[in-house]
């Protein structure tokens, strides 16, 4: 998941926030003010981003979250207020301790323990508090089963 450094960066691309027809309503304002904690934090790391670029990759992100998360359920405005602080405070450990200085000894529970500050900034999913990022996988059920299932269901074999 590597959708931060594209070009300027587009931004999203790896995080399961793209536009999907299924998400629910209301996912875009919580997909944006994340969006946009990257892009600034972004700047902290070697992804290109400086502070006058910045806003092209807002512009993007705001693009970007127009249809919201592709999860089934929208994040609380406390996870999303978190995920954003985490991201923030990542950015300050990057500037201050530098790119290569570990998540967990910045904001704790990350996976993998490996990480870097900027790897969680490129795909803040990898901490506990953003982990609501992960897109929630489609439940599919073919028709043949639906009807075998109901089949069984009313007794009929």
């Amino acid at each position: 998941m590597r959708g931060l450094r594209a070009g300027v960066l587009l931004l999203g691309a790896g995080l399961g926030w793209s536009a999907a027809c299924s998400s629910p309503p209301g996912g875009e304002d919580n997909c944006k003010t994340i969006e946009i904690a990257r892009c600034k934090a972004g700047v902290s790391c070697a992804f290109g981003l400086t502070p006058k670029n910045e806003t092209q990759c807002e512009l993007y992100a705001r693009d970007n979250c127009l249809h919201g998360p592709q999860n089934a359920t929208l994040p609380t405005g406390s996870q999303v207020d978190n995920c954003v602080k985490a991201i923030q405070s990542l950015a300050v450990c990057a500037h201050h301790d530098g790119v290569g200085f570990p998540a967990e000894n910045c904001i704790g529970h990350v996976a993998p323990l490996t990480a870097t500050v900027c790897d969680v900034i490129q795909d803040p999913e990898q901490s506990q508090v953003c982990a609501f990022l992960i897109p929630t996988p489609p439940v599919f059920v073919s028709t043949a089963d639906a009807g075998k299932d109901a089949g069984e269901d009313s007794g009929k074999k």
